[in-house]
């Protein structure tokens, strides 16, 4: 044994003794051996065709024109090295340089030079003096509000100008576009040019060739694929934003350090007078390819003007690179194709391609892609320790680090995913920085579940200004994704930081998030991360839309409104306190985490043939150790193999397969009460149904699954029946809950299986029964299966099943993987296990419809996960360890200025405080500082008020009180509630800040405003009292209003907000989410003084209608029913009803103890008024009504007081004052605003007897102005009716 040793030893030194070293030099010469620095070679190609496992490149300083592919693989422990001599000597281009330069246009400063080259239309990039120089664009720098949001980016960042898709002509001239900036050119000025924009839904930028032009407009043919602007989602989203630039076009070079391109000629301005010297044009795409090879490792060489290609490749790997200007495109056809009939992400000109398995890129800096960093495919790929900076500045679905989207099909059943992307610094993109794996892989699925995919651990990573370009995302995302199916392992997202995102639509409509996960994104955990927005930046942290099954979050989080940097952070900015590292570091490079946590076993197996019956002794497997995955190495040629997709298409549940779906809203009827919403159902009423007809149960299957979302602590109900809503039970599926009230729809969804009867065989209508314990609405669901069909299904046309069994060929069925055509390097695919407890022989059995080869069978894996693994931890013990100072600052605020925009125009919330020693109603603090429900618990809070203060009180539950004392009295960190007021309407008074804590301790603060005289009069002033109890504490607040330096007489309205801030679990619990900071009143609620404000009265400026039920003088009463309702406008418009049948009912308690006019559906009641106007006129309505009894189903949008031309409908052209959709509720005010309306054949209670609109409740008062009110008019007049009436928060 100690000679076979000393052998084997001999043997690993021969072979390390027998690597050779290389060099090459820009002044080497190719005809030498290149073994020694005297002898070098001139070129990396050369040296690469010569290298041998084992061998190292040594190369020398300088620049080198060419791209490098290799003629062998490495092998493992013998890698072949290419190596600097010297960091940041040496460096690969994809540049020549470019000579011949002769004046073209003397005034205009114009030179020209003849150029052999061009890599195409918009893809192009020329270099001065190693400086990028600009294609020429048009507007030379961007409009006032659309310029890039931070500072110092690459001028190849767009420069956008104000142009538009009108909505007239979208459908009839989809390439119309106009633009002020157009105005008195001539007639084709730009025909020939691209133009680049964003419009409407604004997902990504498009793009097109100017066909022709004219004064003011230009139109767009050849557009890039899907052009969206305005049809997406019935008519494009509003605003349009319309924004674009044009670019490639002679007549668009007018300045110093611009270029264009045509006809074999380069025409550029250069930046100094004089001749062009040092000029470079790009003419290589890639400077490495090392595609298919394997062990290749490339270290300390930077690339400038090129990418890297690295298409099945294996255990290849970049160390301490710097990669630049890797890609660049304005023409772009689709998600990453930017030409036509090519696969330009595969060919690595879109970003550095990496597929195969098991690559590195580790301490290296990629820089400037119009495109992506990373396109990773293929499985366990590592981007550790790397900056990722300046991405996707042409926006086109490509993000820093790019998983498969357009093309995740093609790795369907694959061995798929488990990188790791850890330790980086992703910054500046136009769109994300991360992706899971698909873009509608559930919905395209075999299964109508989520692809194969090996959890990604996305960990310790710095990512700030996202979404610079695009809409309608965040910085990691995901659409009907799939982050984890294998070994029970979710894809990870921890202890990143991950700050200023700029997404217009999420600023917009007040939703989305830092990080987005859409609708369908699956297994993904979410814990310890921190996150904030920078003031101005979309103030919100975490979001999903609808039916994200297995979906976690804890421990994350956010701080809105944050204005230090990274290097500024303090150990209670992380969650828990806890410290972690994150973020490139180029002086501290720490090794990668191990990842994923499985323990993956070869097996032994020959290379084997497949044919239809082929079957394989795999030998005996100890199934006991857990395996759940095995990896079937393999190799096929037959393109046509499992390529049939009929049995997706819908409606599914009419194809028998195992599983069969049958998907929520693909039914064929479904109960009245159920709606649909994209790709689920919701508002399962106890009793309601699905339908699916024809169902081919065939033998039967042994299991029912449902994927579906419940908010509600109650669990909801289902059973599958036969034939009819009330047929035969064949499953009964218990639904518990999976996800907390978040407002609007479900976010995160499960599954729930059930046996599934043996009576459930032949074709039947399969019947989907909700019910509800509670007999509240509850649930939602996308989809239904049925598994483990009980027979033998024929094989669909060119299927193919590579089956693993038990005991025998025909034994039970362990696992399945479906074979498909490869490269010739072969794929791994997987089969997912069935957990069996012993040790069994396992056989391979192919079964095919196809006759004939069908390709090989490689290697085999076992996978499970490994319950021993070590989590990654990156938390610091000894402190804060934070990145150098970031880059980039912010330099607008379009947060601020879309805020200030989208103030709602039925006014704001109110709260009224009443003028009395006992507090008014208590309100809910139940929101987030986001305006989603809080994720802690809510608080509640009263008001009231006399002649000299303001009395708050605020009450606030907690989990353990006894952590309460003492407080740290850090506002942010400890328990604590905020108090802020202003006068309204904002900016004559600065806002006062108030923060106390449960020890009794408060202060008055400045950060909003106040001036430090007034903070400290509040401080003297302010009488403040706390105490904890059981459960929860309580403070109570005496604000004088000598104090405040504002009083209820000169200000009955105040600018008001309350909330607190709980620690554990964190979050906050306010009374209404500004979007940021509590204390932004400006876009809060409003605090009434009930007596001034009631005492104040209507605004009588522009009244035309007054109808109040409270003055008895202005009712007409007989037996109960009011058959006139007196106008105190001083117009004579009064509202009669001659019909006793339709006659509304006197209430004598009707709202909060005044009188109200009761309506009733059932019976019609109505009331008509006299016309308002002859022609059409602006207008605003307030009611205030009462309807806590739904209405009937088939009664929407009940009206309240409508109007017309007496012909067409009065929502599209009169006045429509409406209870949107059933919408129930006590007392409380509805407001509409119209300009240009109609206003004749006016009604109270419906709007045309013809129609189901009438109106079940009570209504108080009527207001109509003829005008449209005013902010300060409207708010004031909402608080004179809030006052009056009494009306809770």
């Amino acid at each position: 044994m100690k000679a076979l040793l000393r052998l084997l030893l001999l043997l690993a030194l021969s072979s390390v003794a027998n690597a050779a070293t290389l060099y090459v030099s820009p002044t080497g010469d190719d005809a030498r051996d290149g073994r020694t620095p005297a002898t070098a070679l001139r070129t990396l190609q050369h040296a690469a065709n010569l290298l041998q496992p084992g061998d190292v490149c040594e190369v020398a300083d300088g620049v080198y024109r060419e791209c490098v592919t290799f003629a062998r693989d490495g092998e493992p422990g013998r890698p072949i090295v290419m190596r600097a001599a010297k960091p940041r000597g040496v460096e690969i281009t994809g540049c020549d340089p470019v000579d011949g330069w002769v004046l073209h246009d003397a005034a205009k400063g114009i030179w020209r030079a003849p150029l052999a080259w061009t890599l195409g239309t918009g893809r192009n990039q020329v270099f001065v003096d190693r400086q990028i120089a600009l294609e020429a664009r048009f507007p030379n720098q961007a409009a006032e509000g659309l310029g890039m949001y931070v500072a110092d980016l690459s001028p190849l960042w767009p420069t956008f100008g104000a142009f538009s898709l009108p909505r007239e002509t979208m459908k009839e001239q989809p390439g119309r576009i106009v633009s002020s900036l157009l105005d008195g050119q001539p007639a084709d000025y730009w025909k020939g040019g691209l133009y680049v924009g964003s419009h409407y839904e604004g997902w990504c930028l498009q793009t097109g060739v100017i066909e022709s032009s004219k004064s003011g407009e230009i139109n767009v043919g050849d557009r890039t694929q899907g052009w969206w602007f305005g049809p997406a989602y019935g008519g494009g989203y509003s605003p349009e934003e319309g924004r674009g630039m044009i670019v490639g076009h002679l007549n668009a070079l007018d300045q110093p350090g611009e270029w264009h391109y045509q006809d074999g000629q380069l025409y550029l301005i250069p930046r100094q007078p004089g001749q062009p010297r040092a000029v470079e044009a790009k003419r290589r795409q890639l400077a490495f390819d090392l595609s298919g090879r394997q062990h290749i490792q490339i270290s300390g060489i930077d690339v400038r003007a090129a990418s890297v290609r690295m298409a099945d490749s294996a255990n290849c790997g970049f160390d301490d690179c710097r990669l630049s200007y890797l890609s660049h495109f304005t023409r772009q056809y689709g998600p990453g194709q930017v030409e036509h009939g090519r696969d330009t992400i595969k060919s690595g000109e879109t970003g550095i391609y990496v597929s195969g398995h098991d690559n590195r890129f580790v301490n290296c800096e990629v820089r400037i892609s119009a495109g992506a960093g990373f396109h990773l495919r293929g499985y366990h790929h590592t981007i550790h320790n790397c900056l990722v900076d300046e991405v996707s500045y042409t926006a086109h679905y490509l993000n820093a680090v790019t998983d498969a989207v357009s093309d995740f099909g093609d790795y369907e059943g694959c061995l798929y995913g488990g990188h790791q992307i850890t330790g980086n610094t992703l910054r500046n993109a136009g769109r994300h920085f991360f992706n899971f794996h698909g873009n509608g892989t559930s919905q395209a699925s075999r299964d109508r579940a989520p692809m194969d995919y090996m959890a990604t651990l996305f960990a310790g990573n710095h990512c700030y200004n996202g979404m610079l370009l695009t809409k309608d995302a965040g910085f990691l995302t995901g659409y009907y994704c799939s982050g984890g199916t294998l070994c029970g392992l979710n894809s990870q997202v921890a202890y990143n930081v991950l700050h200023d995102c700029y997404d217009l639509a999420a600023m917009r409509w007040g939703a989305l998030g830092i990080v987005y996960l859409d609708a369908g994104s699956c297994d993904v955990d979410l814990h310890d991360n921190l996150l904030w927005a920078a003031p101005g930046s979309l103030q919100r942290g975490l979001w999903y839309n609808t039916m994200c099954v297995d979906v976690h979050e804890r421990d994350n989080v956010f701080w809105p409104d944050f204005e230090r940097t990274s290097a500024l952070l303090r150990p209670d900015d992380f969650p828990r306190g806890r410290p972690f590292r994150f973020g490139y570091d180029p002086a501290d490079r720490t090794p990668p985490p191990v990842w994923p946590p499985v323990i993956d076993q070869p097996r032994p197996l020959a290379a084997t043939a497949l044919a239809d019956g082929s079957v394989v002794d795999l030998g005996e497997i100890d199934l006991r150790a857990g395996w759940s995955a095995a990896v079937l190495a393999w190799r096929s040629d037959q393109k046509e193999l499992n390529t049939d997709r009929s049995g997706r298409q819908q409606p599914r549940h009419r194809h028998a397969g195992d599983p069969l779906v049958m998907e929520a809203t693909v039914n064929d009827g479904m109960s009245p009460e159920l709606r649909k919403q994209w790709t689920f159902v919701h508002h399962a009423t106890d009793g309601a149904w699905l339908k699916f007809a024809g169902v081919p149960l065939g033998e039967g299957y042994q299991r029912v699954r449902f994927v579906y979302g419940n908010d509600q602590p109650d669990a909801c109900l289902a059973t599958v029946r036969l034939d009819a809503p009330d047929g035969l039970v064949v499953a009964r599926v218990r639904l518990p809950q999976t996800d907390q009230a978040r407002g609007g729809h479900v976010q995160i969804y499960s599954e729930a299986t059930a046996p599934l009867g043996e009576e459930a065989r032949g074709t039947h209508d399969v019947y989907i029964v909700f019910g509800s314990a509670t007999g509240r609405p509850g649930g939602e669901f996308e989809y239904f299966r049925l598994e483990q069909y009980r027979g033998a299904l024929p094989l669909a046309p060119n299927e193919a099943r590579l089956e693993l069994r038990l005991d025998r060929a025909d034994g039970d069925l362990l696992g399945t993987c479906f074979p498909r055509a490869t490269s010739p390097f072969g794929m791994p695919l997987v089969a997912k296990l069935k957990p069996v407890s012993d040790t069994r022989r396992v056989y391979a059995v192919m079964r095919a419809a196809k006759p004939g080869p069908l390709g090989e069978l490689l290697g085999l894996r076992l996978l499970r996960a490994d319950s021993g693994a070590v989590p990654y931890d990156p938390h610091t013990p000894g402190g804060v360890v934070v990145p150098r100072e970031p880059t980039n600052r912010p330099i607008a605020r379009p947060n601020d200025v879309i805020a200030a925009e989208r103030q709602p125009t039925g006014g704001r919330p109110l709260v009224v405080a009443p003028k009395a020693a006992k507090p008014g109603e208590p309100f809910a603090l139940a929101q987030s500082y986001d305006g989603r429900p809080t994720s802690a618990s809510p608080s509640k809070a009263t008001v009231r008020y006399d002649d000299s203060a303001l009395f708050i009180t605020v009450e606030a539950p907690v989990a353990a009180e006894a952590k309460l004392l003492p407080s740290t009295h850090e506002w942010g960190a400890a328990d604590g509630v905020e108090v802020a007021f202003g006068a309204w309407p904002t900016g004559r008074y600065h806002t006062r800040t108030l923060y106390g804590y449960p020890d009794g301790y408060f202060t008055a603060e400045t950060n909003a405003g106040a001036t430090a005289d007034e903070a400290d009069r509040l401080r003297r002033g302010v009488t403040y009292r706390a105490s904890v109890a059981t459960g929860g504490w309580r403070c109570e607040w005496r604000i004088p209003f000598e104090a405040a330096g504002l009083s209820p007489m000169e200000a009955p309205l105040w600018a008001f907000n309350v909330g607190v801030r709980s620690s554990a679990p964190a979050g906050w619990a306010v009374w209404r989410g500004t979007g940021g900071a509590n204390h932004r009143v400006e876009y809060a609620g409003l605090l009434v003084f009930a007596e001034a404000a009631a005492a104040a009265g209507p605004n009588r400026d522009g009244l035309a209608v007054w109808l109040d039920a409270d003055n008895r003088d202005s009712l007409s009463v007989a037996d109960g029913a009011v058959s006139v309702w007196r106008d105190r406008s001083g117009h004579g418009r009064h509202a009669v009803q001659p019909d006793a049948r339709y006659l509304p009912r006197y209430h004598g308690q009707g709202m909060n103890g005044r009188t109200a006019v009761a309506f009733d559906e059932q019976r019609a009641t109505r009331l008509e008024l006299p016309d308002l106007a002859d022609e059409k006129t602006d207008a605003t309505v307030l009611a205030v009504i009462s309807n806590p009894t739904p209405a009937a189903e088939v009664n929407h949008d009940a009206r309240i007081f409508t109007a017309s031309d007496g012909k067409g409908y009065d929502y599209q052209l009169g006045i429509a004052l409406t209870v949107p959709g059933r919408q129930t509720g006590g007392p409380r005010i509805v407001t509409q605003t119209v300009r240009g309306a109609w206003a004749k054949q006016v009604r109270i209670g419906c709007f045309s007897p013809s129609y189901q609109t009438f109106f079940t409740g009570d209504i108080g008062e009527i207001l109509v102005y003829n005008r449209t009110l005013n902010p300060m008019d409207l708010e004031r007049t909402r608080a004179y009716l809030a006052a009056k009436w009494r009306l809770k928060p």
